[in-house]
């Protein structure tokens, strides 16, 4: 009995040693991500919220289901929901047109954790109407601050261009979320390593420069801060010379040019870690059929 426990807290330590890292600055490194993929925050309409069909003149309510499957918490508050479209107007007399996250979504170390957003009742009952079936699109629209985290061990610093060939990232690489660092490249420089990276949004919504602005700019920027936590001493040209800065995605996508120092002979993989924040905008939309008792088709 002895000798199991033992051998399972061997094996519990190696494990542990094996899955987590430690830099020279004391920032674990090596870390796998529980969830990966490009959604990081997810909405969809919770069940018959709305119905797929409904009677003249009835309520409709209108809620969503929120998860957080990425690797920082949603802070209560501060991810908002609105109606949008014909769903917002006096036509279907909407009780209330936003909402807001009531409680924390926390990051998904375990499992991917869920609320529910609820933007009230909706009613469509006209003086008339004069066909059987009226197909109105309900639409909504979801805002919130996000973080993606990027995590590899695939780093070079060398003055040997066959070690920084080695230097790569993948999707998994990054924890899920909407905006990746999908592409990693290093070159030889003089007493340098020289360093590209791009950053874009992979996801099925837009970057906004803020949640629900009251006056929305012709041209709207996305625009996201990047910050590079691991290997200190990074300077990007892109981020105005320093690790961190803000940059404007161009066609949903941006290279980060950067250097570090690489003294001659020197050649050492290191943990890369990074932060990427912005606000995310995401739309969802869903088509119902309203039908009117008084009519045939």
């Amino acid at each position: 009995m002895k000798k199991t426990i033992t051998l399972t807290l061997i094996l519990l330590l190696l494990f542990s040693f094996g899955c987590v890292k430690e830099t020279e600055n004391g920032a674990t490194a090596g870390k796998s991500f529980k969830f990966t993929g490009n959604s990081g925050v997810t909405a969809e309409f919770q069940q018959d919220a709305p119905p797929a069909t409904n009677f003249l003149g009835d309520p409709i309510e209108v809620a969503l289901k929120i998860t957080n499957r990425g690797a920082v918490d949603v802070a209560s508050g501060s991810l908002q929901a609105r109606l949008q479209g014909v769903a917002a107007t006096e036509i279907f007399k909407p009780t209330t047109k936003e909402g807001s996250n009531d409680e924390t979504l926390l990051a998904a170390e375990l499992d991917p954790t869920t609320t529910a957003i609820s933007l009230g009742t909706i009613t469509y009952s006209p003086q008339q109407m004069f066909s059987a079936e009226y197909k109105p699109e309900i639409e909504t629209e979801i805002c919130f601050p996000y973080t993606t985290k990027i995590d590899t061990g695939n780093f070079w610093i060398s003055s040997k261009q066959a070690d920084l060939d080695k230097g790569k990232i993948s999707s998994s690489d990054n924890s899920d979320a909407p905006v990746h660092v999908t592409k990693l490249e290093e070159f030889k420089g003089t007493n340098q390593a020289r360093f590209q990276f791009t950053v874009e949004n992979i996801g099925k919504g837009k970057i906004a420069e803020s949640c629900f602005p009251e006056k929305k700019t012709e041209e709207a920027k996305e625009t996201v801060e990047v910050s590079i936590i691991e290997p200190r001493g990074a300077k990007c040209e892109t981020l105005g010379g320093g690790s961190s800065g803000k940059i404007d995605l161009i066609s949903k996508k941006k290279v980060v040019r950067c250097s570090i120092d690489a003294p001659k002979d020197s050649s050492y993989a290191t943990p890369l870690l990074m932060e990427i924040n912005y606000n995310y905008d995401l739309e969802l939309s869903k088509v119902i059929t309203i039908k009117n008792l008084e009519k045939t088709v």
